[in-house]
């Protein structure tokens, strides 16, 4: 049996897939190849079909990231899970360091490589998120000029483009939440390992390269606005312990506030839309929200906040929040 198992979430990418795959083949690894097809209507499941190696689980409609990340999770058979999307392409050698610190590690319940874009010369596209604040994620390095190779590195949330998990870590926190569909799964997953006593760890040693946005790009904003303003804050009422849900909670609110102010004065009123739906969204959901929060607190959570938000949390200055909210100019670090 492989040591991996590779799980790639697909819907209409037959443009990307074959790419990944190739580069999967070409890495030298016994792998597992797991192929999740959401629905695809471009000719995705006749190619997939041809293809030997693979194992298809097939969705008759696109039942989202979450639940069809967590349809190949179920299905895989390894002691560790590559979630890999199909916009991403793996040098040959890129698996051996994540693998090393596992095996090396126990307390490690994934580790993510370092991920840069398809430009020349490549940019950074993940290198590790952190929680602030104000409830809102910190990317390092993002859309920076690549760096050299450094030890790996705790991080609060790791990018599911390209996460190698171990079983045993999903098996005792539990997948995805289903709910969320897409956008901010894999910082919820993350920050429950955290909770359970697991670290995070970006590892540079290991690359994979990602043509980010691929499958956005086909999406409509305001859906990718809606999903990913009631995740986060979805996210932050589950995991948040009481003091501090108190101290962020509101603040997080007020901004999201403030963004639906600044972008009805921009003219753009389906991004205002978006974060209201969001908003509406969380209010109509909170008693199933409060309920998965008491199975966090009372089944998951082992650390308190006290000892695991200097590990997790960075500062950043209020200027970030303009250009994450805003989306102008640039933000440096």
């Amino acid at each position: 049996m492989a040591d991996v198992s590779v799980v790639i979430l697909n819907w209409n990418g037959l443009g990307l897939l074959p790419g990944c795959l190739e580069s999967l083949r070409r890495c030298g690894d016994p792998l597992e190849l797991i192929v999740v097809d959401n629905g695809s209507t471009d000719g995705s499941l006749e190619y997939l079909r041809s293809q030997r190696d693979v194992v298809l689980i097939a969705n008759a409609t696109n039942t989202g990231y979450a639940s069809g990340n967590n349809a190949g999770i179920a299905r895989a058979q390894s002691e560790f899970i590559l979630l890999l999307n199909n916009d991403t392409r793996v040098p040959s050698g890129f698996l051996g360091p994540l693998l090393t610190v596992l095996r090396a590690m126990p307390e490690v319940a994934a580790c993510q490589p370092k991920l840069l874009t398809y430009d020349q010369p490549p940019m950074i596209d993940a290198y590790g998120s952190y929680l602030t604040g104000t409830g809102f994620l910190y990317h390092r390095h993002y859309h920076r000029p690549d760096l050299p190779s450094e030890p790996p590195f705790e991080i609060f949330a790791a990018k599911g483009a390209a996460l190698l998990i171990r079983a045993a870590a999903l098996r005792r926190v539990g997948d995805f939440d289903a709910d969320f569909f897409a956008y901010m799964e894999d910082s919820d997953l993350s920050w429950r390992m955290w909770l359970a006593g697991w670290r995070i760890l970006c590892v540079p040693e290991s690359v994979v390269f990602h043509q980010s946005g691929a499958t956005a790009s086909r999406l409509p904003g305001t859906f990718i606005t809606f999903h990913s303003f009631k995740n986060r804050l979805c996210m932050l009422l589950k995991n948040l312990s009481t003091a501090a849900a108190w101290r962020i909670v509101p603040l997080h609110v007020l901004l999201n506030l403030g963004l639906i102010v600044v972008e009805l004065l921009r003219g753009r009123l389906g991004s205002a839309r978006g974060v209201a739906a969001a908003l509406w969204w969380n209010v109509r959901h909170l008693g199933e929200t409060l309920r998965k929060r008491r199975h966090v607190q009372r089944t998951i959570r082992q650390v308190p906040d006290r000892t695991l938000f200097p590990r997790i949390s960075r500062r950043v200055r209020f200027s970030y929040y303009y250009y994450l909210l805003a989306g102008l100019g640039e933000y440096r670090e």
